[in-house]
């Protein structure tokens, strides 16, 4: 195959400005697959739960404990009042998607563990609504309270089954599933969500008593309904809103919100409403950064193509005699030009091939730490096949130019004279220089906005001074709610020899993306 010999030559003629386009070239690839994969898990985030389009959480908006408020719960009266009174509702369920920390134990693990669980309503309709998958056990045993659910990770990583029990694990004098105590038993095992879904971060969720199903004061429910089919949304905000009022008036419950709306499950991780005071929804996303991040791993393998035509225009040169020479001894040209793309399509597998081989030492290395998605191909082999389509578009239109260039002159001046000193070839080596110029500064500009972007990130004020301040998880049973005496000793140990000027302990995530503040001033 002539395209396979004419790359044979350039590369053994010109080994280094070859092979380091192919480098160049595959590194743009990896790249850009890195950071579409990024984008992917952002903007499908939870959109894989079953019906997330239909399904949605009631909020609402009006007055709570005195002043206004975006309020993401509702109080078990709202919710059964819902289940009873309000149409177009194909479904009720309530659950925390995000999930609480809690600490535990088993009695293969007394020494204890960090959990997230999730206690919810309905647990028929809740699961079904989600698309729970239970691979072992039943849902009829969740109904009773204490009863548990885990996923197959946590069960696995713990030991689970069937029967299993989960207890607290405060310290020594509390004794090991205590019935005075926290308990749960494990009748069912669910799969596990795809990544980039919330309920993927639950290890297990439990069941609420039927306890005070009328009462309108405590507001600790998050409630999705899932609608019916032909019903939107926004007829059945006006309708809930209508019902509530009347009900709260009917109750004497006239300080409760007056308004309320729902949001989209597919839609709440990037259009929650600003303002939500207590307990989000779920993970939240700035659209303008994700879009932001696909643009720039657009432009990234964009500008790699270019540089690929500047490579490929500065061979003209070299292979102007040899084609032409090929035309007089009778070659086709469109036979001259088909080369000239098949060519660009083995310099691409060669870049794919050398992508491959960097995105596998990325995936296998520390590096994997940075993304929040997995990198692996193997995972993720419609975003790297959807890459490659792309570079194989880009590939030939940038031969298209070229193609034609190199056959445009004729035979005879190829043949009688120098090209590379020709007023033509001086022309082209002019553009080719600017050309040049130009896209490496382009590279420079787009490195730049990255830079800063993530220095912006890296340095945004998050209400303290964080400098010379390091966070350590430590065991939970050891420095939990009753360690008090561990906690003293480990601090006074930190303290010694004027390296520490203080030390604090928090019960969950020194920064969290919720926190939980009625009543307090912080």
């Amino acid at each position: 195959m002539k395209a396979l010999r004419n790359l044979y030559i350039t590369l053994r003629s010109m080994p280094v400005v070859t092979g380091l386009n192919i480098f160049g070239l595959a590194v743009a690839i990896s790249v850009a697959y890195m950071i579409f994969v990024q984008v992917n898990h952002e903007l499908s985030f939870n959109k894989g739960i079953k019906d997330a389009a239909r399904t949605a959480l009631i909020i609402s908006d009006g007055d709570f404990m005195g002043e206004r408020t975006i309020n993401t719960n509702m109080s078990r009266g709202a919710v059964e009042f819902i289940r009873n009174s309000v149409p177009m509702v194909e479904k009720v369920g309530s659950i925390n998607i995000l999930g609480d920390r809690r600490g535990g134990c088993t009695e293969d693990n007394p020494e204890g563990f960090l959990f997230n669980v999730s206690n919810i309503l309905f647990p028929a309709s809740t699961l079904e609504m989600f698309g729970f998958e239970l691979v072992d056990g039943d849902t009829a045993s969740l109904a009773t309270y204490g009863n548990m659910a885990v996923s197959e990770s946590f069960a696995r990583r713990h030991n689970l089954k069937l029967g299993s029990r989960i207890g607290h694990t405060y310290n020594e004098e509390i004794p090991l599933f205590n019935e005075a105590y926290w308990k749960g038993t494990v009748t069912a095992i669910y799969r596990d969500f795809p990544e980039n879904c919330d309920l993927a971060t639950l290890d297990a969720i439990g069941f609420f008593d039927r306890n005070n199903l009328g009462d309108w004061s405590n507001w600790n429910f998050q409630v999705y309904v899932k609608l019916a089919d032909g019903c939107t949304f926004a007829e059945f905000d006006s309708l809930l809103t209508k019902l509530f009022v009347a009900e709260q008036a009917r109750i004497g419950r006239d300080n409760d919100p007056k308004r309320y709306f729902t949001v989209p499950v597919s839609e709440l991780y990037y259009n929650q409403p600003d303002g939500i005071k207590y307990n989000l929804p779920s993970s939240k996303g700035d659209l303008a950064t994700t879009l932001s991040l696909a643009a720039i791993a657009a432009v990234l393998l964009l500008l790699a193509f270019v540089n690929y035509l500047n490579y490929v225009m500065s061979l003209i040169p070299m292979r102007m005699r040899s084609v032409n020479t090929q035309r007089i001894v009778g070659a086709h040209v469109a036979s001259l030009r088909l080369d000239f793309i098949v060519e660009s399509f083995l310099f691409l597998a060669a870049a794919v091939v050398v992508a491959l081989f960097i995105i596998g030492l990325v995936a296998k290395s520390s590096l994997s730490s940075l993304f929040i998605a997995t990198v692996d191909v193997v995972e993720q082999g419609g975003i790297m096949l959807a890459i490659i389509v792309a570079a194989m578009i880009l590939a030939f239109a940038v031969s298209l130019y070229p193609m034609w260039y190199i056959t445009s002159f004729s035979p005879s001046f190829s043949l009688g004279g120098n090209f590379a000193r020709s007023r033509k070839g001086v022309t082209l080596r002019t553009v080719l220089v600017g050309m040049q110029f130009f896209v490496s500064f382009l590279l420079v500009i787009v490195a730049l906005f990255i830079w800063l972007q993530n220095r912006y990130l890296l340095s945004a004020d998050i209400g303290f001074e964080r400098e010379h301040l390091l966070t350590v998880e430590l065991p939970w049973k050891q420095y939990s709610l009753y360690g008090q005496t561990s906690r003293d000793e480990l601090t006074a140990k930190l303290m010694q020899g004027g390296y520490v000027k203080d030390v604090a302990f928090s019960n969950g995530d020194f920064i969290a993306n919720k926190r939980w503040t009625v009543g307090r001033t912080i």
